[in-house]
């Protein structure tokens, strides 16, 4: 019994007190800065984990702090101490601005840049994170942007439905030469516009987007670029929209052989160029008759056609039209002529 109370008494035991876990969120190492017109864009990964590589529970805010740089300082001579000294807090993002730049893995904060931030300074610029426990993150990298004026955005964007993708097209801003374009784009049921996905060169003031796809709907915006390093661009030009659908005609079939035989011709078709197609449309011309009359309901796959039952000594004429995955029919071939025996 004594034993027995004795590995009892140990099991009790109580160790030393612990102190209470921290939820800090881990420290960003992607951040991003760049500015549009009047505007910091912020990118920089959700948080996933917390500084010790556990699960972070959830992200409460991003506070943004700056560190002004004066006198031409080198930004690299500026320390984390340094910086942690002098920084201060310009804005707390947090709540449903928080949630409305979230997009996939990635948060996208938009801040105004205030007058502290318009001066002709370099300003060092870095995010701490905050988890829903209210533990903040170490000090992300630090990013150096020196504000410029922005230049003025595009206007008259178009956008034309093609065949080979969506053909965007812009006037250029006057008397203020951009240093060439992006171009951003957007599905319908998407809340804001992710990264650029195309840079035109200056002088170029138009661009196929030959990603696009058939059956959805986009919207379009082109910013002028002022700076590649940092990053400035204009305010969005005014957007456009389009409903890009498969309106296009297939081509024709390159070639049609037309082969005599026993009361029937055997047609060989020469596939059309065009990758969408489905089937083909066989049509015949009759002796005495100054229309061509449909063979088959349905498209065919193949890419061979067995005309039957036809009365021996008359000359036929045929051509072959291509019908796209849209039920798109196109122009037809070029007529061939044969003769049975």
């Amino acid at each position: 019994m004594a034993l027995a109370c004795l590995a009892s008494t140990a099991c009790g035991k109580k160790g030393d007190p612990q102190p209470p876990r921290s939820y800090a969120p881990a420290a960003t190492r992607d951040l991003e800065v760049r500015q549009q017109g009047s505007v910091l864009i912020f990118g920089l990964g959700f948080p996933q984990t917390t500084s010790d590589g556990g699960v972070l529970p959830g992200l409460a805010a991003v506070d943004v702090w700056d560190y002004s740089l004066t006198g031409g300082t080198d930004p690299t001579l500026v320390t984390e101490a340094l910086f942690e000294r002098g920084a201060q807090r310009l804005t707390r993002v947090e709540g449903a601005e928080l949630g409305s730049g979230t997009t996939g893995d990635r948060l996208q904060l938009r801040i105004a840049i205030e007058p502290e931030l318009s001066d002709d300074q370099t300003h060092l610029l870095a995010v701490r994170t905050v988890s829903t426990t209210g533990d903040v993150s170490p000090l992300s990298n630090r990013v150096a942007l020196r504000l410029g004026q922005p230049p003025p955005p595009p206007s008259d964007l178009g956008l034309l439905a093609r065949a080979e993708g969506v053909l965007l097209s812009w006037k250029a801003p006057e008397d203020s030469p951009a240093h060439g374009y992006h171009l951003y784009r957007k599905r319908a049921e998407e809340r804001a516009y992710a990264e650029a996905f195309h840079r035109v060169e200056p002088g170029v003031n138009e661009f196929l987007d030959s990603q696009a796809v058939f059956g959805s709907r986009y919207f379009y915006t082109v910013r002028s670029v002022a700076s590649l390093e940092p990053l400035i661009e204009s305010e969005a030009a005014v957007e456009a929209e389009i409903d890009y659908q498969d309106v296009f005609a297939p081509a024709p079939p390159v070639g049609l052989t037309a082969l005599a035989e026993d009361q029937r011709v055997r047609l060989l078709i020469d596939p059309s160029p065009d990758q969408d197609v489905v089937g083909y449309v066989v049509f015949r011309r009759e002796p005495g008759s100054d229309t061509f009359r449909r063979l088959n309901q349905d498209p065919i796959g193949e890419l061979e056609y067995l005309d039957t039952g036809l009365a021996g000594g008359l000359t036929f004429l045929y051509r072959v039209s291509a019908v796209d995955g849209a039920g798109n029919q196109g122009e037809p071939s070029p007529p061939v002529e044969v003769t049975l025996r």
